[in-house]
């Protein structure tokens, strides 16, 4: 048996005592049946009044429809305005087809969010255009309360309908919001 193995019989004998310790706990140990029947019910009353816990957050990645909303706590990501178009000789890369779109953050936390902390992920190239302001995600702080609004592209095909598109806020936070659908 390796260590590991060892680590996890030991932890789950410790989980067989502690269930067994919390389950004598809370039906009594008296042997007056009176006794116990007053112990279950108070354990009963108290289980009802006891607020439940919430349910944490996603940690993994979240699907979303192209016409929907993400949400990492106070933060918030939509894109939309969908359309199509063409690179020329100052696109990178050059003479090539691209999906572009509308990204908007909006920031409802306490603290300005460094927009630089924000991954984008096409599973295609991204598309640079500064003559058609295709310049990637701005490299600036949103501030509380505020929210921020700029174009991305990404290549793809004319005849391609369906168009996928991730974000990450790298900034200490795993979680992926997916955007995928048909674009036009």
């Amino acid at each position: 048996m390796n260590k590991d193995q060892k680590r996890g019989v030991i932890e789950g004998a410790a989980l067989v005592i502690f269930v067994t310790a919390v389950t004598v706990a809370t039906t009594g140990c008296s042997s007056d049946p009176a006794d116990k029947h007053t112990k279950r019910t108070t354990n009963v009353a108290a289980s009802k009044t006891a607020k439940p816990k919430p349910t944490p957050a996603p940690t993994g990645p979240t699907e979303h429809t192209l016409k929907s909303t993400a949400a990492w706590g106070h933060i918030s990501l939509k894109v939309g305005d969908f359309r199509r178009g063409s690179t020329d000789k100052s696109g990178v890369p050059e003479d090539t087809d691209y999906v572009r779109f509308a990204v908007t953050l909006n920031n409802d936390t306490d603290d300005p969010f460094n927009l630089r902390d924000l991954a984008v992920s096409c599973g295609t190239r991204e598309v640079y255009d500064f003559t058609d302001q295709l310049e990637g995600v701005p490299t600036i702080h949103v501030l509380p309360g505020k929210d921020m609004t700029w174009d991305l592209a990404c290549v793809q095909a004319k005849d391609e309908k369906d168009f996928q598109v991730e974000f990450n806020a790298q900034a200490g936070d795993e979680r992926t919001a997916i955007f995928s659908g048909e674009v036009k």
